[in-house]
């Protein structure tokens, strides 16, 4: 077992040491790669695996003090399995897609990840789009590597630089995605 596991830890630092040698230019046509595929994969969902795409609605009511708010975040995942043993393989769901729309009063805000094929979990991109009240839209589009932080493109000038606030996001959102869909597994 342990030298299943030092191979697999092996194989993972090449990935990562290949991927980290990657050019800005390529790093960034491999994430966009990586998105168009996904986008494929959720038109998809709906057809071939609707059992692999999650929906989280969240609301509250106008109490007066707050306006309502609703928040939908969308979770598209495939089954991972991972071998602990030659042989024995433990499977659970990695989530590779991720979305979230929040309301709140006249404030709308669309949200997208894209985690890594090599490290479920992982993000590699994210997206916020904010609406204005004048009818514009502020936009963010962040590419993360290896090494972090690759690309941030942005109209908005107050936007988070290192995409900090969007890294947290996709961390609180996926513990909650796995602790509803991979509840059955020992460990987690």
């Amino acid at each position: 077992m342990k030298r299943l596991f030092l191979t697999i830890l092996l194989g993972l630092c090449m990935v990562n040491l290949v991927h980290a040698q990657l050019s800005k230019a390529e790093q960034l046509k491999y994430i966009r790669q990586l998105y168009a595929l996904a986008k494929q994969k959720v038109a998809q969902n709906g057809k071939q695996a609707p059992d692999k795409h999650m929906e989280l609605v969240l609301c509250n009511k106008d109490d007066g003090a707050c306006p309502a708010t609703k928040e939908v975040v969308n979770f598209f995942f495939e089954e991972v399995r991972e071998y602990y043993e030659p042989g024995m393989a433990l499977s659970g769901e990695g989530v590779y897609f991720m979305t979230r729309k929040y309301t709140c009063g006249d404030i709308d805000i669309y949200q997208e990840w894209l985690f890594d094929r090599e490290d479920l979990g992982k993000p590699v991109f994210a997206y916020q789009c904010q609406q204005q009240n004048d009818g514009s839209q502020l936009e963010s589009r962040y590419y993360w590597g290896p090494g972090g932080l690759i690309e941030m493109k942005s109209n908005d000038r107050d936007a988070d630089a290192e995409g900090f606030a969007m890294l947290r996001y996709a961390q609180e959102f996926l513990e909650v995605f796995n602790k509803i869909a991979n509840r059955n597994e020992s460990g987690k």
